[in-house]
């Protein structure tokens, strides 16, 4: 394994979970090259992003740069975490994790809830590989 993706032109990547960590990289890779679809469970999130503006204050520069890689139609955003992992060749998940339980926390879902099987909606014969940290 070389360790770099091979894709046929730009990699298309799902960031799942559009907060303080996940929306700025999401704008980053998109300032890149990167095709990114931004996954919030959030609609309001979603709605802001989709229109080039960040749903929190605090970033600078992101405005601006999110505003640009959404224009040039690099970063979309969706609610559907499913159908965007499944049209993706990365996908990164920045969510809250409780790690006294192992369960993922959301906004707008009861804590302890299991994050929904988005792995599971690639086709059964793509090949995923997985690696994941959990930074607290």
């Amino acid at each position: 394994m070389t360790g770099r993706l091979a894709v046929a032109g730009p990699a298309t990547v799902t960031v799942v979970g559009l907060g303080k960590i996940g929306l700025p990289l999401a704008v980053q890779m998109a300032g890149k090259g990167a095709r990114v679809r931004g996954a919030d469970v959030d609609p309001a999130v979603v709605r802001l992003v989709s229109d080039g503006r960040p749903p929190f204050a605090g970033e600078p520069g992101l405005a601006g740069r999110l505003d640009e890689v959404v224009n040039a139609g690099l970063l979309t955003a969706t609610t559907d975490t499913t159908a965007a992992v499944a049209e993706s060749d990365v996908v990164v998940v920045v969510v809250p994790l409780d790690t006294r339980s192992g369960l993922w926390q959301s906004r707008k879902s009861s804590p302890g809830r299991r994050p929904e099987p988005a792995a599971r909606a690639g086709p059964s014969r793509r090949r995923v590989e997985c690696t994941g940290s959990v930074v607290s």
